[in-house]
């Protein structure tokens, strides 16, 4: 009895000097309410294409945010404007996106968004409950249906690649097979225009080699003949003459040798046209991967989802005095 007494006592006195002192801190009772969301990494179907560590925390930085978003509040509040807390808020939006907490436990794929509070416990669960709904409304099923449009675009723009590689690739064939039975009718032709002109030019050069052959005997003749000098004279014009129409036919062979080389010129368009059909057929192929992902993703749980609906519960905070 002794002891109990001596305990009892020096506990009263503990509590008597805290009451003179006046506690720096009163312990009272708040609401809390939560919902939980998971943000997975990437659907369990396509681990391979999961996210990148920093990708992630910028994901979960990025969802936080929009959370707390004034069209996600917006909405959240047309659900809950009768509530007595919203009611007496001048500005309702900046008063509840301080109120309401987005963390990630643990740092890991569980987003918590809360809200504690002196207010009924029904009233907070509302709150939250509307942020919620908001959320998963204006952004996650929004994102879905964006998903779901983008995904139609991408299939009709690859079946649209693929009728413009059909039609340019049935374009580049028809164009070489033009070029090519070009090419070999022009090469038969240059073949023939070739040796005709040979022909011609060999019978040319005979000819003026025997008038070179002429007019180089008479001038001898004239020259041992230093009387008749006006007919050496002439004798030398006419040799000019035909020594120049050699050399015109030099410059004729010449310039057909070089037409032949240019019939072998590369087509520019038909390689342009080729090196757009190779582009095409990268850019397919980068898109049936993209469409290929997504349509795996689409098939796995979704990615953004709710685990734990909006729960209250009662809680210890500590306040200031």
């Amino acid at each position: 009895m002794s002891r109990f007494r001596r305990k009892f006592s020096g506990a009263f006195i503990l509590f008597a000097i805290v009451a003179i002192a006046g506690p720096s801190t009163a312990i009272g009772d708040e609401n809390l309410a939560a919902a939980l969301i998971r943000i997975r990494k990437s659907p369990e179907a396509i681990r391979c294409f999961a996210d990148a560590p920093v990708a992630f925390e910028t994901t979960k930085r990025t969802q936080a945010q929009l959370v707390k978003s004034h069209f996600v509040l917006t909405a959240a509040l047309r659900e809950i404007a009768d509530l007595p807390s919203i009611k007496q808020q001048k500005a309702k939006i900046d008063w509840l996106r301080r109120r309401i907490k987005v963390d990630f436990p643990g740092d890991g794929e569980i987003m918590q968004i809360s809200m504690t509070g002196p207010e009924p416990a029904a009233e907070l669960h509302s709150l939250v409950d509307a942020v919620v709904n908001a959320y998963m409304e204006e952004i996650v099923r929004n994102t879905r249906q964006v998903r779901e449009q983008m995904l139609t675009k991408l299939r009709v723009a690859i079946r649209k690649n693929k009728n413009d590689i059909e039609q340019k690739t049935i374009d580049f064939i028809q164009r070489s097979d033009a070029r090519l039975a070009k090419g070999s009718r022009l090469a038969e032709i240059r073949l023939q225009l070739t040796l005709h002109q040979l022909k011609l030019d060999q019978d040319r050069l005979a000819q003026i080699r025997v008038k070179l052959d002429d007019v180089e005997l008479r001038a001898r003749l004239a020259q041992s003949n230093s009387e008749n000098s006006s007919q050496l004279a002439a004798i030398e014009i006419e040799q000019d003459f035909w020594s120049a129409k050699h050399e015109e036919l030099k410059a004729e062979m010449e310039s057909l040798a070089e037409k032949g080389e240019n019939l072998g010129i590369r087509d520019a368009n038909l390689e342009m046209l080729q090196a757009d059909i190779q582009r095409l057929r990268e850019l397919s192929g980068q898109m049936e991967t993209k469409l290929y992902e997504w349509e795996i993703e689409k098939q796995a749980p979704d990615r953004i989802s709710i685990i734990q609906p909006t729960v209250t519960n009662r809680v210890e905070s500590t306040k200031k005095k």
